[in-house]
């Protein structure tokens, strides 16, 4: 990765470090600046990413964490806590996103029977009931519900 790529991702990734530090920023002390968390997670982004290492949420709020055992130490112990519940990795909502577009698009390849048998899963329906609506027996609905995963697994693959 180039310089300047690294400079563009670190700047596209600057908000979500940007709101990750504000939500816990306002409950420590006043000696902690807004500016030194996002410049020090900024700056252990471009180590990371120099070093060939993918950045994610985690990594944010352990570079914080770090800065403030490091240059804080009054601190230790409360950070971890609090930095925990920032909410979800941005990157991961997108690979979930798209895994969830393509399991909708694969499903409606699948046989109908196969179609069914997903639609009554998601509604709890189990077991020897699942068997008596698809008109089966137990052992077929664990055939077909393993031929599903295996269809949608390849599918997301």
């Amino acid at each position: 990765m180039t310089c300047e790529d690294r400079n563009i991702l670190i700047e596209k990734r600057l908000p979500e470090i940007e709101l990750i530090a504000r939500r816990f920023w306002h409950r420590l002390p006043p000696a902690v600046t807004l500016d030194d968390l996002v410049q020090e997670a900024a700056e252990r982004m471009a180590d990371h990413l120099d070093r060939g290492l993918e950045w994610t949420t985690d990594r944010i709020q352990g570079a914080m964490a770090d800065y403030l055992r490091a240059h804080h130490p009054q601190l230790r112990g409360a950070m971890p806590a609090d930095v925990r519940h920032s909410g979800p990795d941005p990157e991961q909502l997108a690979i979930r996103s798209e895994t969830r577009r393509i399991l909708q698009r694969n499903t409606a390849s699948l046989p109908e029977r196969q179609q069914i048998l997903l639609r009554l899963s998601a509604r709890g329906v189990a077991g020897q009931r699942l068997a008596r609506e698809l008109g089966v027996s137990d052992r077929r609905v664990r055939q077909l519900r393993k031929e599903v995963i295996e269809r949608l697994a390849e599918a997301v693959a």
